[in-house]
């Protein structure tokens, strides 16, 4: 028997203030937390937000240590406000056996294990490590923590946070053409659709192995390749990734050589895909035209920004879904990773609430409040006093128009976002309150699968659209001296914040070992002494002066990691200054460096105690 939706209380309308905000509540927080606790001790590796797997044949301890101190040092990580707000996230850890099966490749004897890198897969940022199969000492296991924290709390928390600030957020990082990861070159060419007649051969022999002649020959190669190669980017072969590097290079070329004239035609390329995802809704729209006008490089940021939102979004209700059908009678729910995917959930509906992209009263068969009500019939008046008929092409009549504009929010790909988790967090609620119901049974089921469908259908241009912006944004200023300066600046700052904060973090795990455990241990100030030494070897490097002038300010702070971070968030003109101007206030010997970046970080210290006195 079906089990209908009148049997849930939730309604659209219910969506209120006091529902999307009770986990404001304490008696709601104490309670979700936990229920947190019991769902990570019921999990085979705790991790928090970030899934950490193993590849390959582990010694037990090895494995335990490294999980142990990942999940200590991502808890201090969060307690001092360095996580990062991204759930496209995941470790892997490989042995260097596991590693070279993997990749069919020798590792090469530059290589130093620990190693590890960050890789984009599937939208997620992919950070391999390699350790060796047995550990045998401390420092190992450090060395391997280190790595994780400067990935994840140094490079990807850098991008998170840097970019937006004023004084960065104009320069553009300086990337050459093969510094891309092979998925951005592959989503970049198939959304530019430049084809030099040369390549268009080498398309034509991907067809032609396929036995596929004639007309269609050609763009049946491109697809398969483009297919082929996202489908499978670790098993992709060394001449399909050649093919994609050779067209990127031409590409990207032909970019430098047109920037204007393809800046009009990539923009109205990235425009058109938003109007056939809804990615733009008409109130947003006016401010992307005027971007458009002023040829303004951002505009590539913020779609970018927008795309990435909604893929992780659908991936999320993707793996909710799945989790929802894996559940029946003889396998029954699991209520506490349940009721982490429905707070998850109306988080997500929160946001998008706030941000103002989606409209309850719009939402068919919707049961209003009076005030929904209200702003359902004002809703024309509001399109009127928002001259968002300039959005459209001409019509008719304003009626038209407005029954245009209607049917854009009404049908908006957050519209549907919304509608999916409300019905999923609906599912959840009555698979908690009964085993025996089943996801498939529900009068609902047809509604899900239909919203999964339409959203999974727009996933793939989505990407496209994405990794686009991110390889368009780096062509502005690519011949600009001055600019190249200041990229490479950043570039310093993000290296060298990155160094810190995985110094600091190990720290900070000694640190609470002291002082919670044994007041004896002083494996904090000997791991710090070391690091210092460490860092003043490397102090002609340009990364590692940036690194000591945060340890300076970390030590002047008394080791209080939150108010660095607070720095890198917030703009610091004295800091600031220091990264770009770093040349010219360090032209000295050692010694002389040494003292001048000690000077410095004193500024910084004395600036931002002026700063919290005068806060509001």
């Amino acid at each position: 028997m079906a089990i209908t939706n009148n049997q849930s209380k939730m309604t659209f309308s219910s969506m209120n203030d006091d529902f999307v905000d009770a986990r404001f509540d304490p008696e709601y927080k104490k309670a979700f937390l936990q229920e947190l606790q019991n769902f990570d001790q019921s999990r085979e590796t705790p991790h928090f937000n970030i899934p950490v797997r193993f590849k390959g044949q582990f010694d037990t301890k090895t494995q335990t240590a490294i999980s142990n101190l990942i999940n200590e040092v991502i808890k201090y990580a969060d307690s001092h406000a360095v996580a990062i707000n991204r759930s496209d996230v995941e470790i892997e850890i490989f042995t260097t056996t596991s590693w070279i099966k993997l990749t069919q490749k020798p590792l090469s004897k530059k290589v130093n294990i620990p190693a590890a890198k960050i890789h984009f897969k599937d939208g997620i940022h992919v950070i391999s490590l390699i350790i060796p199969e047995k550990i045998t000492n401390s420092e190992m296991v450090i060395k391997t923590i280190r790595l994780v924290c400067s990935k994840v709390f140094g490079d990807l928390f850098f991008n998170e946070n840097i970019p937006g600030k004023p004084v960065y957020k104009e320069v553009f990082k300086q990337q050459d053409q093969y510094e891309f990861d092979i998925e951005e070159k592959v989503r970049f060419c198939r959304f530019l659709g430049f084809y030099p007649q040369h390549l268009n051969e080498q398309f034509l022999e991907v067809s032609q192995k396929n036995n596929i002649r004639g007309d269609k020959a050609l763009e049946i190669g491109k697809s398969d390749l483009y297919k082929s190669l996202l489908t499978d980017l670790d098993q992709a072969d060394e001449h399909s990734i050649n093919i994609i590097n050779q067209l990127y290079g031409e590409q990207i070329n032909h970019v430098k050589k047109q920037e204007d004239y393809l800046f009009t035609e990539f923009i109205n390329k990235c425009l058109k895909t938003c109007d056939q995802s809804t990615l733009l809704l008409p109130h947003e729209k006016l401010d992307y035209q005027k971007l458009q006008e002023q040829k303004n490089w951002f505009i590539f940021n913020s779609i970018a920004e927008k795309a990435q939102f909604v893929c992780n979004y659908i991936q999320e209700l993707q793996e909710c879904f799945e989790f929802l059908s894996e559940s029946n009678s003889k396998n029954p729910i699991v209520h506490s990773t349940a009721r982490l995917w429905k707070e998850t959930l109306n988080q997500r509906m929160i946001h998008l609430k706030k941000k103002g992209v989606i409209k309850v009263f719009l939402i068919d068969d919707s049961k209003l409040t009076q005030k929904q009500m209200l702003e359902q019939k004002q809703f024309p008046l509001w399109i009127w006093k928002h001259q968002l008929f300039k959005t459209l092409p001409p019509m008719k009549s304003s009626t038209q128009a407005i029954e245009k504009i209607t049917g854009l929010y009404k049908n908006s790909i957050y519209q549907k976002l919304f509608e999916l988790s409300y019905h999923l967090i609906q599912a959840i609620s009555l698979m908690i309150r009964s085993d025996q119901v089943e996801l498939g049974r529900l009068s609902s089921f047809s509604k899900i699968k239909s919203l999964q469908s339409w959203l999974q259908f727009r996933v793939e241009f989505l990407k496209d659209t994405l990794h686009a912006c991110r390889v368009f944004i780096q062509v502005p200023n690519i011949n600009d001296s001055h600019s190249i300066e200041k990229q490479q600046s950043i570039k310093d700052f993000n290296q060298g914040w990155s160094y810190f904060i995985s110094f600091a973090l190990i720290h900070q795990y000694y640190l609470t070992i002291r002082k919670t455990k044994n007041a004896e241990d002083l494996r904090d100030q000997k791991f710090l002494d070391v690091i210092s030494r460490f860092t003043l070897k490397q102090i002609n490097k340009a990364s590692f002066q940036i690194s000591f002038l945060l340890m300076e300010v970390y030590a002047l702070k008394s080791f209080t990691l939150s108010e660095i971070t607070e720095l890198i968030k917030d703009d610091c003109p004295v800091l600031d200054f220091f990264v770009f101007n770093r040349r010219s206030i360090l032209q000295a010997s050692d010694a002389e460096k040494k003292i001048v970046i000690k000077q410095y970080a004193s500024k910084i210290q004395t600036w931002q105690k002026k700063y919290y006195e005068n806060r509001i």
